[in-house]
């Protein structure tokens, strides 16, 4: 069994039911729209996750990249969606309840100027809507660390808006009647909004998060929230000039941040004031940074950590298939992902001589893979690891150390 990938949350009894949604993404090769066996393994994937729940609806929406003429990119992604489709009711899923949807590439998540922006769009953008069985919250119980941390979703009316407080003291404020569908018409009638917030480490590294580096600097972040707010399944916007107002926790005390604002989480961030990003004055009494939000999605809380001297690094793994490589620095709140080139898994962009926790782990049924080495950061070092298998309480103690 792969990490616990449960997103399950209560709603109070006076929103009705528990429900969730489940957000997936199936990639295609280039002018195609045949399932590629990794992505068929995905779907297989996303297929045992959702035995235990009671599926509502499944939203499959088509894109393409812009090549190729307006008409030809939108069946192109009709095609896609359907390829999908078949994937799922040939796996014995109810066809009544699965939504389509044509984009073809009108709606790109990122730029057409080069191979892996466009690779990045021509996708299928699935979304699961459901309410947790009895099994699945009986599962939930055994408090594991879910992969991309309880989704924590609140029903609310467009034209009286919203104001809660997620489980970790994110508060959220949504101003009445501020909200727009794909097309730039308000919108009105009962929404959900959709919270993920990444305070915890643990919760970053299992579910691949990370802080990123570029040039001569680091990242470290106060934490990272995912917005979404969605109408019938589909996604809504804020109007122009309009803003969602947030609060996150500041219990370590960190020093004032920035407000990063970006879809794909794993984009390099670069110095540049100019983009992508706007400053905010930490609140006076410290515990929490007061913050506005043009846009929802992925709201990183961070700021920039200068260094001299960066340098690779390369990792010798034991067994690397499907293993995730982390970096955790000591100093500061940042973490790393590895990256791998040719096969060799390396680090890139980090600061000689920085002390940090090397972690390696990987799913093996209910138990886990796991190797750690403490070391300090020397130019041109190979540093080895041997992965254990350890049970799985013992991995989430080993995990939850770096909180």
């Amino acid at each position: 069994m792969k990490l616990h990938l449960i997103l399950i949350f209560l709603i109070s009894y006076t929103l009705c039911l528990s429900q969730s949604q489940m957000a997936e993404t199936i990639y295609f090769e280039v002018d195609s729209y045949d399932v590629t066996a990794t992505e068929r393994s995905h779907i297989d994937d996303i297929l045992e996750q959702i035995k235990e729940y009671d599926v509502k609806k499944i939203h499959l929406v088509g894109h393409t990249d812009s090549d190729g003429s307006l008409a030809y990119n939108r069946k192109l992604s009709e095609r896609r969606v359907q390829a999908v489709r078949e994937a799922f009711v040939t796996n014995g899923f109810d066809s009544t309840l699965i939504v389509t949807k044509y984009e073809g590439e009108l709606d790109p998540i990122s730029q057409n100027d080069s191979d892996t922006g466009k690779q990045k769009n021509r996708r299928v953008e699935v979304l699961i809507q459901y309410e947790a069985t009895t099994n699945a919250l009986a599962n939930d119980k055994d408090g594991r660390i879910d992969e991309g941390a309880e989704a924590q979703v609140f029903k609310f009316s467009a034209s009286k808006g919203i104001e809660f407080t997620g489980k970790h003291g994110t508060k959220i404020r949504v101003k009445p009647n501020s909200l727009v569908d794909s097309q730039g018409r308000e919108i009105d009638g009962d929404l959900l909004i959709t919270l993920k917030e990444y305070y915890l480490r643990c919760e970053m590294m299992v579910a691949g998060l990370q802080t990123m580096s570029n040039r001569n600097v680091l990242l470290e972040t106060a934490g990272m929230i995912h917005v979404e707010i969605t109408l019938d399944g589909t996604k809504v916007e804020l109007k122009k000039r309009e803003v969602i107002d947030i609060e996150m926790p500041n219990e370590k005390r960190l020093p004032p941040m920035h407000v990063f604002l970006k879809e794909e989480n794993e984009t390099t961030w670069g110095p540049d004031p100019t983009r992508d990003w706007g400053f905010f004055d930490e609140d006076e009494v410290l515990k929490k940074f007061a913050l506005v939000s043009p846009r929802l999605g992925w709201i990183n809380c961070d700021r920039f950590v200068k260094y001299d001297n960066l340098v690779d690094m390369e990792v010798l793994l034991s067994d690397a298939k499907d293993t995730k490589v982390c970096m955790i620095f000591k100093s500061i709140n940042s973490i790393l992902n590895s990256t791998k080139e040719k096969g060799r898994i390396k680090f890139e962009n980090i600061p000689d001589g920085e002390e940090v926790s090397i972690i390696a782990f990987k799913p093996v049924g209910e138990d886990y893979k796991y190797a750690q080495k403490d070391v300090s950061i020397k130019k041109g070092k190979r540093y080895s690891l041997k992965l254990k298998k350890v049970r799985g309480e013992l991995f989430e103690k080993l995990i939850r150390q770096f909180n």
